[in-house]
C-alpha cells in the first residue's frame, strides 16, 4: 500500500520516499529495483511498482529509503468553526493561496465528542468542526505563512488557538491520533474509509457524507487529512444488525460514488485488498483491471501471492 499520514500533505507518501527494493519473485528469484541514487533509468520503475501492489508481485526483503532533516521551527495552532462546510472551505483556500502546511487535519462535531469523552482533551465542546494545522520550515517562512494562514482562517469566521508550548502542541497532535479508537470504543463494528478527492472538492464531499449519513440512517464520524483531500469517513454500526448492516453498505455505495462524481478515488492511502475489490472497475476501467491481471498471472501463474486479492 502507498501509505500516507498527518504529514503526506507536505512530504508526501510511501513512493515519496522509497529509491529501492529487493524481492523474491513466486520462484525465489531475487529481483532488484532501484537504488541509492537520486536518479536511475535503469529499467522499469520497480519500487514505484511494488509500493502499492499489496503483495500480489513478489515478496519484499529490503528497502532504501529516503530521509530529510527534521525541519528547524514549528507552529501548530487549533482552529475552531461553527460551521463544517467553512472549516473545508478555508482548506481550499489555503491551498489555492499555495500554501502547504506540514499538516491540514480535520475533524467533525461526533469525533470531537468522541475524542473528548474518551480523553484528556483541549477539544472544545460544541465546536461543528475542528482544523489542526502546522507549519513549519525555516523560522522566517513559518511566521509569514502563519500571518496569511491567520487571515484566511479569520475570513471563513474560524476561532484560531495557537499552541504555545512543546506539551501544548503535543497534546493536540495526540488528540487527533485517538480519533478512530476513540470513535471505535462507541459500538461494536466500525468501518473506516478513505475515499479521496481534488483538494477543491472537500466541502462538497463533506457535504455528501452528512447527507448519505441522514438519508440511510446510518452514524459517521468523520475526520482525516483534509489539507490533501484524504477524508476517513468512520461508520459506527453493529454487524449483528442485518437490517443497519444494509443501510451501511448503501451508504459506502453512495460514499464510493459521491468520491469517483468529484473526480476522486476509493482510496488514498489504505489500498483495494479485498473489500473495495468489486468497486475497482468503475474507477479505473475494464482495459486497465485487465492489464493488472494479465501483469498478475505472468509473474505468479499458480495465483500463490495474496491470492484475490483485488479481484486479480
Amino acid at each position: 500500500e502507498n501509505a500516507g499520514g498527518l504529514r503526506g500533505l507536505k512530504y508526501g507518501v510511501t513512493k515519496d520516499y522509497l529509491m529501492g527494493v529487493r524481492f523474491y519473485d513466486v520462484e525465489g528469484n531475487l529481483v532488484i529495483g532501484g537504488g541509492k541514487t537520486v536518479k536511475q533509468a535503469t529499467g522499469f520503475n520497480l519500487p514505484g511498482l511494488m509500493v502499492s501492489s499489496e503483495g500480489l508481485l513478489g515478496v519484499m526483503v529490503e528497502f532504501i529509503l529516503r530521509v530529510i532533516p527534521k525541519p528547524e521551527s514549528s507552529k501548530s495552532l487549533m482552529v475552531v468553526y461553527s460551521d463544517i462546510i467553512r472549516a473545508c472551505e478555508t482548506v481550499s483556500e489555503i491551498i489555492a493561496s499555495r500554501i502547504f502546511p506540514a499538516t491540514m487535519e480535520i475533524l467533525d462535531s461526533f469525533t470531537i465528542k468522541a475524542v473528548r469523552e474518551a480523553v484528556k482533551s483541549e477539544f472544545p465542546a460544541g465546536a461543528d468542526a475542528l482544523l489542526l494545522i502546522e507549519i513549519d520550515g525555516h523560522p522566517g517562512v513559518v511566521n509569514e505563512e502563519f500571518d496569511r494562514i491567520l487571515k484566511i482562517c479569520n475570513s471563513f469566521n474560524g476561532v484560531v488557538r495557537v499552541a504555545n508550548s512543546e506539551s501544548e502542541r503535543d497534546d493536540v497532535w495526540e488528540a487527533r491520533r485517538m480519533a478512530l479508537s476513540s470513535l471505535a470504543r462507541l459500538r461494536p463494528t466500525v468501518i473506516l474509509e478513505d475515499a479521496t478527492v481534488p483538494r477543491s472538492k472537500v466541502p462538497a464531499m463533506m457535504k455528501a457524507i452528512q447527507e448519505i449519513s441522514a438519508r440511510h440512517d446510518i452514524t459517521i464520524g468523520t475526520f482525516g487529512h483534509a489539507g490533501d483531500g484524504n477524508l476517513h469517513p468512520t461508520i459506527i454500526t453493529d454487524k449483528r444488525d442485518r437490517d443497519e448492516m444494509r443501510r451501511v453498505k448503501r451508504g459506502i455505495d453512495e460514499i464510493f460514488h459521491a468520491a469517483l462524481k468529484l473526480d476522486g478515488t476509493l482510496t488514498g492511502e489504505h489500498g483495494i485488498g479485498f473489500l473495495k475489490a468489486g468497486y475497482l472497475e468503475g474507477e479505473v476501467g475494464a482495459g486497465t483491471v485487465n492489464f493488472m491481471k494479465k501483469l498478475k498471472q505472468g509473474v505468479d501463474s499458480k495465483n500463490i501471492l495474496n491470492p484475490h486479492k483485488m479481484n486479480l
